[in-house]
Protein backbone atom coordinates (compact mmCIF):
# COMPACT_ATOMS: atom_id res chain seq x y z
CA UNK A 1 0.00 0.00 0.00
CA UNK A 2 1.26 3.67 -1.06
CA UNK A 3 1.64 6.64 0.88
CA UNK A 4 -1.09 8.11 -1.00
CA UNK A 5 -3.33 5.36 0.20
CA UNK A 6 -2.40 5.79 3.82
CA UNK A 7 -2.83 9.50 3.96
CA UNK A 8 -6.48 8.54 2.31
CA UNK A 9 -7.29 6.08 5.40
CA UNK A 10 -5.58 8.37 7.61
CA UNK A 11 -8.00 11.16 6.37
CA UNK A 12 -10.81 9.12 6.31
CA UNK A 13 -10.67 7.88 10.10
CA UNK A 14 -9.63 11.21 11.73
CA UNK A 15 -12.88 12.73 9.81
CA UNK A 16 -15.61 10.38 10.94
CA UNK A 17 -13.87 10.52 14.84
CA UNK A 18 -14.25 14.56 14.32
CA UNK A 19 -18.02 13.81 13.64
CA UNK A 20 -18.67 11.09 15.61
CA UNK A 21 -17.50 12.50 18.64
CA UNK A 22 -19.73 15.05 19.33
CA UNK A 23 -22.24 13.30 18.08
CA UNK A 24 -21.85 10.50 20.74
CA UNK A 25 -21.52 14.14 23.49
CA UNK A 26 -25.12 14.84 22.27
CA UNK A 27 -26.08 10.86 22.96
CA UNK A 28 -25.01 10.59 25.89
CA UNK A 29 -26.96 14.08 27.13
CA UNK A 30 -29.88 12.80 25.96
CA UNK A 31 -29.47 9.29 27.50
CA UNK A 32 -28.05 10.56 30.42
CA UNK A 33 -25.14 8.56 29.97
CA UNK A 34 -22.36 11.18 32.06
CA UNK A 35 -19.62 10.75 34.22
CA UNK A 36 -21.09 12.46 37.43
CA UNK A 37 -18.05 13.44 40.01
CA UNK A 38 -20.55 13.25 42.83
CA UNK A 39 -18.15 12.95 45.97
CA UNK A 40 -15.91 10.19 44.37
CA UNK A 41 -12.09 11.72 45.51
CA UNK A 42 -11.17 10.49 42.27
CA UNK A 43 -12.93 11.83 40.08
CA UNK A 44 -11.78 16.06 39.73
CA UNK A 45 -14.50 17.18 36.96
CA UNK A 46 -17.00 19.60 38.02
CA UNK A 47 -19.28 19.17 34.99
CA UNK A 48 -21.06 15.83 34.20
CA UNK A 49 -19.12 14.61 30.77
CA UNK A 50 -19.61 11.68 28.68
CA UNK A 51 -17.52 8.69 29.26
CA UNK A 52 -18.28 7.51 25.64
CA UNK A 53 -15.66 8.75 23.66
CA UNK A 54 -13.63 5.58 23.06
CA UNK A 55 -16.49 4.55 20.94
CA UNK A 56 -15.94 7.54 18.82
CA UNK A 57 -12.52 6.73 17.85
CA UNK A 58 -12.77 2.65 17.94
CA UNK A 59 -15.79 2.72 15.36
CA UNK A 60 -13.66 5.11 13.11
CA UNK A 61 -10.82 2.86 13.33
CA UNK A 62 -12.86 -0.85 12.71
CA UNK A 63 -15.11 1.08 9.85
CA UNK A 64 -11.49 2.48 8.05
CA UNK A 65 -10.23 -1.06 8.26
CA UNK A 66 -13.57 -2.23 6.55
CA UNK A 67 -13.65 0.31 3.98
CA UNK A 68 -9.54 -0.60 2.90
CA UNK A 69 -10.63 -4.26 3.02
CA UNK A 70 -13.11 -3.58 0.31
CA UNK A 71 -10.99 -0.99 -1.83
CA UNK A 72 -7.32 -2.14 -1.25
CA UNK A 73 -6.92 -5.85 -0.71
CA UNK A 74 -8.20 -8.93 1.87
CA UNK A 75 -6.91 -8.92 5.19
CA UNK A 76 -10.23 -9.74 7.43
CA UNK A 77 -9.28 -13.25 7.83
CA UNK A 78 -5.84 -12.34 9.21
CA UNK A 79 -7.34 -9.35 11.89
CA UNK A 80 -10.30 -11.35 12.90
CA UNK A 81 -8.79 -11.87 16.22
CA UNK A 82 -8.03 -8.49 16.38
CA UNK A 83 -11.63 -7.19 15.84
CA UNK A 84 -13.07 -10.01 17.70
CA UNK A 85 -10.52 -8.92 20.96
CA UNK A 86 -11.32 -5.09 20.01
CA UNK A 87 -15.01 -5.36 20.75
CA UNK A 88 -14.48 -7.85 23.32
CA UNK A 89 -12.36 -5.01 25.61
CA UNK A 90 -14.62 -2.20 24.70
CA UNK A 91 -17.67 -4.41 25.82
CA UNK A 92 -15.54 -5.17 28.93
CA UNK A 93 -14.72 -1.77 29.67
CA UNK A 94 -18.09 -0.34 28.82
CA UNK A 95 -19.60 -2.50 30.97
CA UNK A 96 -17.34 -1.30 34.02
CA UNK A 97 -18.17 2.32 33.16
CA UNK A 98 -22.09 1.46 33.37
CA UNK A 99 -21.75 -0.58 36.44
CA UNK A 100 -18.53 -0.47 38.21
CA UNK A 101 -17.41 -3.48 37.68
CA UNK A 102 -15.35 -5.13 40.61
CA UNK A 103 -11.41 -5.12 40.20
CA UNK A 104 -11.55 -9.05 40.08
CA UNK A 105 -13.94 -9.81 37.87
CA UNK A 106 -12.58 -7.24 35.27
CA UNK A 107 -9.35 -8.25 35.56
CA UNK A 108 -10.45 -12.06 34.28
CA UNK A 109 -12.44 -10.36 32.00
CA UNK A 110 -9.47 -8.72 30.67
CA UNK A 111 -7.38 -12.20 30.30
CA UNK A 112 -10.15 -13.24 27.98
CA UNK A 113 -9.35 -10.82 24.57
CA UNK A 114 -5.25 -11.70 25.55
CA UNK A 115 -5.87 -15.66 25.22
CA UNK A 116 -8.31 -14.80 22.04
CA UNK A 117 -5.15 -13.07 20.14
CA UNK A 118 -2.39 -15.38 21.34
CA UNK A 119 -4.10 -18.69 20.60
CA UNK A 120 -5.72 -17.51 16.82
CA UNK A 121 -3.53 -14.50 16.24
CA UNK A 122 -0.34 -15.90 14.97
CA UNK A 123 -0.58 -14.78 11.51
CA UNK A 124 -0.77 -11.30 12.76
CA UNK A 125 1.82 -12.16 15.72
CA UNK A 126 5.58 -13.28 15.46
CA UNK A 127 5.14 -16.08 16.98
CA UNK A 128 3.01 -19.90 16.22
CA UNK A 129 0.33 -21.33 18.14
CA UNK A 130 3.51 -23.88 19.45
CA UNK A 131 4.80 -21.19 21.11
CA UNK A 132 3.23 -21.12 24.58
CA UNK A 133 5.55 -18.99 26.49
CA UNK A 134 4.16 -16.10 23.73
CA UNK A 135 0.94 -17.09 24.22
CA UNK A 136 1.29 -16.37 28.27
CA UNK A 137 3.21 -13.42 26.83
CA UNK A 138 0.25 -11.96 25.08
CA UNK A 139 -2.10 -12.40 28.00
CA UNK A 140 0.42 -10.79 30.76
CA UNK A 141 0.82 -7.84 28.16
CA UNK A 142 -3.02 -7.21 27.06
CA UNK A 143 -3.85 -7.43 30.95
CA UNK A 144 -1.28 -5.30 31.97
CA UNK A 145 -1.07 -3.08 29.31
CA UNK A 146 -4.96 -2.61 29.75
CA UNK A 147 -4.68 -1.19 33.02
CA UNK A 148 -1.52 1.06 32.21
CA UNK A 149 -2.98 2.54 29.84
CA UNK A 150 -6.21 2.80 32.06
CA UNK A 151 -4.36 4.55 34.98
CA UNK A 152 -2.92 7.35 32.73
CA UNK A 153 -6.85 8.21 32.02
CA UNK A 154 -7.03 10.41 35.06
CA UNK A 155 -6.88 14.00 33.64
CA UNK A 156 -8.10 15.29 30.28
CA UNK A 157 -6.04 14.35 27.38
CA UNK A 158 -3.35 12.43 28.69
CA UNK A 159 -3.73 8.77 28.05
CA UNK A 160 -5.01 9.56 24.49
CA UNK A 161 -1.86 11.52 23.90
CA UNK A 162 0.74 9.04 25.18
CA UNK A 163 -0.86 6.24 22.92
CA UNK A 164 -1.07 8.63 20.17
CA UNK A 165 2.79 8.80 20.42
CA UNK A 166 3.64 4.95 21.15
CA UNK A 167 1.44 4.38 18.07
CA UNK A 168 3.89 6.80 16.18
CA UNK A 169 5.97 4.88 17.23
CA UNK A 170 5.19 1.73 16.01
CA UNK A 171 4.17 3.26 12.64
CA UNK A 172 7.72 4.02 12.10
CA UNK A 173 8.88 0.80 12.95
CA UNK A 174 5.88 -1.20 10.73
CA UNK A 175 6.95 0.84 7.79
CA UNK A 176 11.11 0.29 8.04
CA UNK A 177 9.88 -3.42 8.61
CA UNK A 178 7.51 -3.18 5.07
CA UNK A 179 4.95 -4.32 7.90
CA UNK A 180 2.06 -2.92 5.54
CA UNK A 181 -0.50 -4.55 7.70
CA UNK A 182 0.77 -2.93 11.14
CA UNK A 183 1.56 0.59 9.52
CA UNK A 184 -1.95 0.34 8.38
CA UNK A 185 -3.64 -0.33 11.49
CA UNK A 186 -0.92 2.46 13.40
CA UNK A 187 -1.78 5.32 11.45
CA UNK A 188 -5.73 4.39 11.02
CA UNK A 189 -6.28 4.56 14.54
CA UNK A 190 -3.19 8.02 14.91
CA UNK A 191 -5.93 9.50 12.61
CA UNK A 192 -9.04 8.34 14.97
CA UNK A 193 -7.45 9.52 18.24
CA UNK A 194 -6.47 13.35 16.81
CA UNK A 195 -9.73 13.31 16.02
CA UNK A 196 -10.50 12.56 19.67
CA UNK A 197 -8.02 14.47 21.23
CA UNK A 198 -9.59 17.71 20.12
CA UNK A 199 -12.51 17.03 22.03
CA UNK A 200 -10.40 15.63 24.89
CA UNK A 201 -7.64 18.34 25.35
CA UNK A 202 -8.21 19.81 29.03
CA UNK A 203 -10.79 21.25 29.30
CA UNK A 204 -12.23 17.85 27.80
CA UNK A 205 -15.64 18.17 26.61
CA UNK A 206 -16.00 14.59 26.53
CA UNK A 207 -14.10 11.61 28.23
CA UNK A 208 -12.70 7.93 26.68
CA UNK A 209 -13.75 6.26 29.53
CA UNK A 210 -12.78 2.63 30.13
CA UNK A 211 -14.06 1.69 26.70
CA UNK A 212 -11.96 3.83 25.59
CA UNK A 213 -8.64 3.01 27.75
CA UNK A 214 -9.41 -0.91 27.41
CA UNK A 215 -9.23 -0.59 23.72
CA UNK A 216 -6.24 1.73 23.22
CA UNK A 217 -4.39 -0.82 26.08
CA UNK A 218 -5.32 -3.65 23.87
CA UNK A 219 -4.12 -2.47 20.58
CA UNK A 220 -0.87 -1.32 21.99
CA UNK A 221 -0.35 -4.58 23.48
CA UNK A 222 -1.26 -6.59 20.02
CA UNK A 223 1.95 -4.49 18.69
CA UNK A 224 4.18 -5.01 21.54
CA UNK A 225 4.33 -8.31 21.62
CA UNK A 226 4.36 -8.20 17.54
CA UNK A 227 7.68 -6.82 17.61
CA UNK A 228 8.96 -8.58 21.08
CA UNK A 229 11.58 -11.17 20.68
CA UNK A 230 12.77 -12.75 24.30
CA UNK A 231 15.83 -13.62 22.14
CA UNK A 232 16.95 -10.82 21.83
CA UNK A 233 17.19 -8.01 24.40
CA UNK A 234 16.55 -4.64 22.09
CA UNK A 235 13.14 -6.39 20.85
CA UNK A 236 12.44 -7.26 24.43
CA UNK A 237 12.91 -4.24 26.10
CA UNK A 238 12.66 -1.57 22.57
CA UNK A 239 8.41 -2.31 22.57
CA UNK A 240 7.97 -1.86 26.24
CA UNK A 241 9.83 1.99 25.75
CA UNK A 242 7.63 1.89 23.11
CA UNK A 243 4.45 1.73 25.39
CA UNK A 244 6.82 3.90 27.02
CA UNK A 245 5.29 6.25 30.50
CA UNK A 246 2.17 3.90 31.09
CA UNK A 247 4.46 0.59 32.05
CA UNK A 248 6.45 2.76 33.82
CA UNK A 249 3.92 4.95 36.27
CA UNK A 250 1.78 1.42 36.34
CA UNK A 251 5.12 -0.35 38.23
CA UNK A 252 5.63 3.00 40.28
CA UNK A 253 1.57 2.87 41.04
CA UNK A 254 1.77 -1.08 41.59
CA UNK A 255 5.01 -0.54 44.40
CA UNK A 256 3.76 2.13 45.95
CA UNK A 257 0.35 0.79 46.99
CA UNK A 258 1.78 -2.64 47.78
CA UNK A 259 4.29 -1.09 50.28
CA UNK A 260 1.15 0.73 51.44
CA UNK A 261 -0.31 -2.34 51.97
CA UNK A 262 -3.06 -1.18 49.52
CA UNK A 263 -4.51 -3.68 46.77
CA UNK A 264 -2.97 -2.28 43.52
CA UNK A 265 -6.06 -2.89 41.78
CA UNK A 266 -7.76 0.23 43.80
CA UNK A 267 -7.88 3.58 42.86
CA UNK A 268 -5.82 6.73 43.61
CA UNK A 269 -4.81 10.21 43.32
CA UNK A 270 -0.83 9.60 43.60
CA UNK A 271 0.26 9.20 40.22
CA UNK A 272 3.21 11.01 38.52
CA UNK A 273 0.85 12.93 36.94
CA UNK A 274 -1.15 13.66 40.06
CA UNK A 275 1.98 14.46 41.63
CA UNK A 276 3.20 17.23 39.24
CA UNK A 277 -0.59 18.87 39.81
CA UNK A 278 -0.24 18.91 43.50
CA UNK A 279 2.95 20.76 43.06
CA UNK A 280 1.51 23.41 40.87
CA UNK A 281 1.35 22.66 37.64
CA UNK A 282 -1.63 23.05 35.50
CA UNK A 283 -3.61 20.67 33.94
CA UNK A 284 -2.71 21.20 30.52
CA UNK A 285 1.31 21.81 31.19
CA UNK A 286 1.36 18.64 33.11
CA UNK A 287 -0.42 16.93 30.06
CA UNK A 288 2.30 18.43 27.64
CA UNK A 289 5.17 17.33 29.90
CA UNK A 290 4.09 13.87 30.40
CA UNK A 291 3.92 13.93 26.60
CA UNK A 292 6.96 15.37 26.27
CA UNK A 293 8.86 12.34 28.67
CA UNK A 294 6.66 9.67 26.81
CA UNK A 295 8.40 10.75 23.10
CA UNK A 296 11.57 10.31 25.14
CA UNK A 297 10.56 6.89 25.96
CA UNK A 298 9.14 6.24 22.67
CA UNK A 299 12.48 7.62 20.45
CA UNK A 300 14.41 5.21 22.51
CA UNK A 301 12.60 2.15 21.65
CA UNK A 302 12.27 2.67 17.93
CA UNK A 303 15.90 3.60 18.03
CA UNK A 304 17.16 0.34 19.98
CA UNK A 305 14.18 -1.70 18.14
CA UNK A 306 16.17 -0.08 14.60
CA UNK A 307 20.06 -1.22 16.20
CA UNK A 308 20.58 2.39 15.40
CA UNK A 309 22.56 2.83 18.96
Amino acid sequence: MNLENLFVLWLISFSLALIITPAIKSISRHKALLDVAGEDPLKIHKTPTSFLGGLGFSISFFFVLIIAEFIFFSFMKILFPLFIGGILVISIGLWDDLKNVPPKIRFLGEIAPGLILGLFGSQLLSFTILDPIYIILTIFYVAGIINAVNMQDGIDGLAGGLVLISLMGFFVLSTRNENELGGMISLCLIGALIGFLIYNFPPASIFMGDNGSYFLGFILAFFAISFTNINDWRMFFGPILLVGFPVFDAGYTIVRRLKKGVSPFLGDRSHLYDQLIKRGLSVQRTVLFCWGVQCVFVSSGVIICLRLN
